[in-house]
């Protein structure tokens, strides 16, 4: 069995929620009223998606997309480039990690 750690964490949802309250912590929105009124749009446009959604995430699949990241762009809000995804030292456990935080994301909303 292989464990885990990030950041002193080891348990599946615990990891999960940590890289939640991460990106929660760096995605402040700059109005509440207009933050408000897109939450409500999605909430609506989503509860009417029809289709397979992220229920289907793999490490293949996140490998893929992080091996097709363009290098040498600015980072985000949350100061992640590219290559801290592309080049980090456990290629595979970051794979499972950013797998377990999407399908816990899509079980707390589905």
């Amino acid at each position: 069995m292989i464990i885990f750690i990030v950041n002193y964490y080891f348990d599946d949802k615990d990891i999960a929620n940590k890289f939640a309250n991460v990106f929660e912590s760096v995605s402040v929105p700059n109005s509440v009223d207009r933050h408000k009124l897109l939450e409500t749009e999605f909430i609506t446009r989503f509860s009417q998606y029809v289709g397979d959604g992220c229920s289907n995430i793999n490490a293949d699949l996140v490998a893929n997309c992080i091996d097709n990241l363009k290098i040498g762009k600015a980072s985000g809000l949350d100061g992640l480039m590219a290559e801290h995804l592309s080049f980090a030292l456990l290629r595979t456990q970051l794979w499972s990690c950013i797998c377990r935080y999407f399908s816990q994301f899509y079980l707390n909303i589905v």
